[in-house]
């Protein structure tokens, strides 16, 4: 099986990367670092493909691009990091144990916060479009699911022609809930495996209100979260009912970010400017004024 790996990277720390990378080759994986930082870039690490982008174009636009290559050259399974995942040994061949290289598949690890421990929900929709959480809880079986993030998946190259690539009108946040939902729409499966556990960041911090755990990020996020999910209700694949929900939860997750987190200002500049460009129908990299 030939296996090819495509790490994101956006002003990486250097030893995060390097024990990513080390671990990969471990299982024999050709690594593609596709870096988004502006300027001369990262450092690429011994043993990567490095494919500056020479500015920051997008977490769709990298993993495009690393498709493009690994494809190129072959890929039968493609496996997407971000540049702060973390994986145990035996990590990849637990991933790939299930997939059938010759049928369109996804399978991903059960991935818990880096920062707290605690597990990251994947998402089931039911038959209106709504999103339940799924966790692992004591299954040890790989089971179905609809939606969960890039980072740790497992794609057969077989995936990309019946699903198509990542939406980079959408740059940053939902480009992995929107395909998730594009390739669920076309038949495509998604799986979780927990036999696999990884280790990812979510949000620079996150804190507990009451039954909601809210994740703190910059203006910046806050600006895609709050247009993209607003963009999502353009998206042809997306069902109504799970756009909605997600404008509704990130009015309320950033109405609790301006009042508990610094930078109030900025992010109510950001919230006002994502409302506006999602409504009417602006996508793309922000071009700040």
């Amino acid at each position: 099986m030939k296996l090819h790996a495509i790490i994101v990277t956006y002003f990486p720390r250097a030893d995060h990367l390097e024990r990513l990378v080390r671990a990969l080759e471990k299982s024999h994986v050709q690594v593609i670092q596709v870096d988004n930082t502006p300027g001369p870039g990262a450092q690429p690490v011994d043993g990567c493909r490095f494919v500056p982008m020479g500015d920051n174009l997008g977490i769709a636009a990298a993993q495009n691009r690393g498709v493009e290559l690994a494809m190129a050259d072959g890929a039968q399974v493609i496996l997407f990091f971000d540049q702060d995942s973390t994986i145990s040994a035996g990590f990849v061949e637990r991933l790939i144990a299930r997939l059938d290289v010759t049928r369109p598949g996804v399978v991903g690890p059960v991935f818990h916060d880096e920062a707290q421990g605690f597990e990251c929900p994947c998402y089931v929709l039911n038959r209106w479009g709504y999103p339940n959480k799924m966790l692992s809880m004591a299954r040890t079986e790989p089971y179905d699911v609809d939606v969960r993030i890039s980072s740790g998946s497992a794609v057969t190259a077989a995936t990309f022609p019946v699903v198509g690539p990542m939406d980079e009108s959408l740059f940053l946040d939902y480009v992995d809930v929107e395909w998730c939902l594009r390739a669920r729409a076309r038949g495509v499966p998604i799986q979780i495996d927990p036999a696999a556990s990884m280790k990812h960041s979510i949000g620079e911090t996150a804190v507990q209100v009451g039954p909601l755990k809210v994740f703190i990020d910059g203006p910046t996020r806050t600006y895609y979260r709050v247009r993209n999910a607003l963009l999502l209700l353009r998206k042809r694949e997306v069902p109504i009912v799970f756009a909605l929900k997600e404008i509704a939860s990130e009015i309320v997750h950033h109405t609790i970010q301006l009042v508990i987190a610094q930078q109030r200002l900025a992010r109510f500049r950001a919230t006002l400017c994502g409302v506006w460009h999602g409504l009417a129908g602006i996508s793309g990299r922000r071009e700040q004024p």
